[in-house]
């Protein structure tokens, strides 16, 4: 094994590591999180775990929603429509044998 590859092995060993350590942090947040509402506040404590709790809608979008994201898009097509295209300029220019040749 060349130290090259060496370096790349270490390197992608300490970024695993970086990522079990984050994982970890996380996974130890979470548990201080449903301690705190066990010890302080049983009431409030979570029947499911978080992960598996599908009464938050957070991948529906409102009408609402849909409705100001079509109004940027309309407003941005209408900004692109007085920009010229790239291929519009290429059709205007005349080539350089068009030139040569008159």
């Amino acid at each position: 094994m060349t130290p090259r590859e060496a370096r790349k092995y270490f390197d992608a060993y300490k970024i695993k590591k970086e990522r079990e350590f984050q994982m970890t942090d996380t996974t130890n947040y979470i548990l201080g999180k449903y301690i705190s509402l066990a010890v302080n506040d049983p009431k409030k404590y979570p029947k499911k775990p978080a992960s598996l709790d599908k009464s938050d809608e957070q991948g529906q979008m409102t009408e609402a929603d849909e409705a100001q994201i079509n109004a940027f898009l309309g407003a941005l097509a209408s900004k692109s429509e007085n920009i010229p295209s790239p291929e519009l300029k290429r059709q205007e220019q005349p080539k350089n044998e068009e030139i040569t040749q008159e």
